[in-house]
């Protein structure tokens, strides 16, 4: 929906722009309730975890279309909290746009994209903010982080690799073609993801034509995934132990 989005924005600003000849004035952005959404957001990400809590104590064998439907709930809510520490990790104030995204990203985890398929993307377009524009620490870059969960499918289907690059490839796309929509398009993150990922494919099968390539390409990215999944197996280990050793302290100390 983004995508089509996207073209219709720039459908509205040729219009607007050539034919009707009316000037686009670009928005500014107010932090003056940084505080007050902060409470709201708080207070909004509170409340679907406290229903988890209660609905699983009560009796945790419940169906499992009501268990599903809880950890959606659940996810909403510390995806939200994730969204909103790291904004103030960065020391970025609220605003309208980045109270938006964060509410999207968070409704986007419900359906289940798992932290990993997320983290990849979203560390290729904070690495490309941190070395090529030098803008971590803004409200733009925030927004296209927490937007980069619309490349989680293509991480999760080609691996991680190739969401860090994708993500990178999502951070360019999106700061270049906000001038084609003149800022008329909410959803210029979701055209550049489907920009990002018809370009990335376009190159992919460019190179399968050739046979040798294919094989070898095809043998290479084996490989990486396969590497993949065992560091994702290891960090799992370490975490798993980790996390014992602490239950077996606390007991210990009991």
């Amino acid at each position: 929906m983004g995508f089509s989005a996207g073209f219709i924005g720039i459908l509205g600003n040729v219009t607007t722009r050539n034919i009707l000849a009316i000037k686009v004035v670009p928005h500014a952005l107010s932090f003056e309730h940084h505080h007050a959404l902060l409470l709201f957001m708080a207070t909004l990400f509170i409340f679907p975890l406290l229903v988890f809590l209660s609905f699983y104590k009560r009796n945790p064998t419940y169906s499992k279309h009501l268990l599903l439907d809880l950890k959606k709930i659940a996810r909403f809510s510390l995806y939200g909290y994730l969204a909103v520490i790291f904004t103030l990790l960065l020391k970025v104030p609220l605003s309208g746009i980045l109270v938006g995204a964060i509410l999207t990203f968070a409704g986007f985890s419900m359906y289940n994209f798992k932290f990993r398929y997320f983290f990849f993307p979203a560390l290729g377009v904070f690495l490309t903010a941190l070395f090529l524009y030098q803008d971590a620490a803004s409200t733009n870059n925030i927004v296209i982080i927490l937007f980069a969960s619309t490349l989680s499918p293509m991480t999760r289907k080609y691996g991680l690799l190739t969401g860090a690059i994708s993500g990178c490839l999502f951070s360019l796309i999106t700061r270049n073609t906000h001038y084609l929509t003149a800022g008329i398009n909410l959803y210029n993150c979701g055209f550049a993801g489907g920009i990002t990922v018809l370009l990335m494919d376009f190159v992919r099968i460019q190179f399968y034509k050739n046979s040798k390539i294919r094989n070898s390409f095809q043998s290479i990215h084996v490989h990486i995934v396969h590497f993949e999944k065992q560091l994702i197996l290891k960090f799992q280990d370490v975490t798993h132990s980790f996390i014992f050793k602490i239950i077996t302290i606390k007991d210990d100390q009991s």
